[in-house]
């Protein structure tokens, strides 16, 4: 077994650095590296088997168990082979940051909550200069005084964008369109972005970090342009050094080749059936 492992990692790199692909509509399947997802349950993660529209299925050893459709996942890539084959004619990433909105409301929130604080401090300061007759004017000028500061440190703060962190995202937004060359029954797909881990004080990189979600698309169908749009909330990830993968797959689990997948190569009937052998895939 462990000849022919090795035997199957030298063909596949021999063929990714040699091979001369072929045109699509010639091709009798593909080779490329794909997704071994993962999925969280609780806080370890297990093989993604499949997905519906509404839960994750995940392989725990013992049992195939559901999890929610929105678990983060993972992947490592893997060699694998289809002789299905979906073009994306469009396929654009954006993202956007709700923690960096929610820095930003939680200034607003502390800045409407000092506002009232001290509007509460001088009605009290100002009932007890009538009951007393004692005035109380210094006490509520250093009041007004205090809150002014503060009010203006938080508006120039938020001003200079300070409570946002621009390098930073969390949310990956993905517009498509497909045109599968066969039938994709239940498709769905897996978006993982590969980012660098920083540091935010030194700025040092100790290391990388990704995060990914899976969604359910629906049923492709041979020759029909597919258009859709996907929203993923991820785990905050650098911009500057993000990767995109976009993974897609039957209702079974099985891995379906795309014009944006790594390392795609063309393969003939011969390679096709000799790497369907050894890997697995159709």
């Amino acid at each position: 077994m462990k000849l022919l492992r090795y035997s199957t990692l030298l063909a596949v790199a021999i063929l990714f650095a040699t091979y001369d692909a072929k045109s699509q509509e010639e091709a009798a399947g593909f080779l490329f590296f794909g997704g071994d997802i993962s999925a969280r349950s609780g806080k370890s993660y297990f093989p993604m088997v499949k997905m519906d529209k509404r839960k994750i299925y995940i392989d725990e050893g013992t049992r195939v168990r559901k999890v929610s459709a929105s678990a983060p996942c993972r992947s490592q890539l893997k060699t694998r082979v289809s002789n299905r084959f979906v073009e994306a004619l469009e396929l654009d990433f954006g993202t956007s940051s709700m923690a960096n909105l929610r820095r930003s409301s939680d200034a607003i929130a502390e800045m409407q909550l000092a506002e009232t604080q001290s509007e509460i401090a001088i009605s009290d300061l100002q009932r007890e200069e009538r009951a007393s007759g004692v005035s109380r004017d210094s006490q509520i000028a250093e009041v007004k005084t205090r809150n002014e500061e503060f009010q203006e440190e938080m508006r120039r703060s938020y001003d200079e964008g300070n409570y946002e962190l621009s390098e930073l995202a969390d949310t990956i937004f993905v517009k498509g369109r497909f045109l599968p060359n066969a039938d994709i029954n239940g498709a769905y797909c897996v978006v993982v972005v590969v980012s660098q881990r920083k540091d935010f004080a030194s700025r040092e990189v100790i290391g990388r970090v990704q995060s990914g979600r899976a969604k359910y698309l629906g049923d492709l169908r041979q020759g029909e342009v597919f258009d859709f749009k996907l929203r993923c909330a991820v785990s905050e990830f650098d911009l500057h050094s993000a990767q995109y993968e976009l993974h897609l797959y039957d209702e079974t689990g099985s891995q379906i080749a795309t014009s944006v997948s790594r390392g795609l190569k063309a393969l003939t009937e011969e390679q096709y059936a000799q790497f369907k052998s050894s890997l697995g895939g159709g």
